[in-house]
């Protein structure tokens, strides 16, 4: 993971390295784009959202279907990148989008140190009282894609992790308000870390809004996803991205 960050920084603003999403559990974007090139890219982008505790059970087997598609790809040689766009955990057929869930992240939000405490320790604390049911599944489902991450890392492959896209837009439901933003961020981040052990991550942040970056010891890569006229230049949004991070040493995407 540290060669392939490596990587990636010393390629930055010398190269460029292509990349494709996939419809989930399948190839099908890059075996078009090897059928009229005859050339893979370099980085699979897939995304983990039917692996999601509340995803629709009639996607259960496209969930697997990725997960192993992403694993053959890094057995070939090829650059993992993985999303999370969370199904909410709170009701079945629940959405990623606020607008599709009655999912409330600010009721989550708690001061106690949940992310790493064992989980009967957590149930615990919401039997007691003292954290809600929101946040108790908030812990289940990190702990649920953990497992799923864990399956690359037993192969020693590289993941390029990128959850929690465009917290700042209000679009999903872990958006909206950047305290809580960061708060869910920064649990996630420790507890997949320091609790789960998966050092196989290489994190990148999506957003264009300073106050929702959760900060340079939690971010390794500062990406932002657009979706304007394919002639609009991308140079102002580039420069802003730039410089999110205090430091201004962040690759962007």
């Amino acid at each position: 993971t540290i060669s392939t960050m490596k990587y990636l920084s010393d390629s930055y603003g010398k190269r460029v390295l292509t990349a494709q999403n996939v419809t989930p559990g399948t190839n099908a974007e890059i075996d078009a784009v090897h059928e009229e090139t005859g050339r893979y890219p370099a980085i699979r982008c897939g995304d983990l959202m039917y692996s999601s505790s509340y995803a629709d059970e009639k996607f259960a087997e496209t969930a697997e279907k990725e997960i192993e598609l992403a694993l053959q790809w890094g057995r070939d040689s090829g650059i993992i990148s993985m999303g999370w766009h969370w199904f909410s955990p709170v009701e079945y057929g629940s959405d990623f989008y606020s607008d599709g869930t009655s999912f409330d992240l600010d009721d989550a939000v708690t001061e106690y140190n949940i992310a790493s405490s064992d989980i009967e320790e957590i149930e615990g604390m919401y039997e007691s009282g003292m954290i809600t049911e929101n946040c108790l599944l908030l812990i289940k489902d990190i702990d649920r894609m953990a497992e799923v991450l864990s399956r690359f890392k037993k192969e020693f492959l590289t993941v390029i992790w990128q959850p929690l896209p465009d917290g700042d837009t209000g679009l999903y439901w872990w958006g909206g308000n950047a305290e809580s933003y960061r708060w869910l961020w920064n649990v996630m981040f420790e507890r997949m870390n320091s609790y789960h052990g998966l050092n196989n991550l290489i994190w990148v942040w999506n957003g264009t809004d300073p106050q929702f970056y959760p900060g340079d010891d939690v971010c390794d890569i500062v990406g932002h996803g657009s979706y304007l006229n394919s002639s609009a230049s991308f140079a102002g949004v580039f420069s802003a991205l730039a410089h999110i991070s205090p430091t201004d040493t962040k690759p962007v995407a």
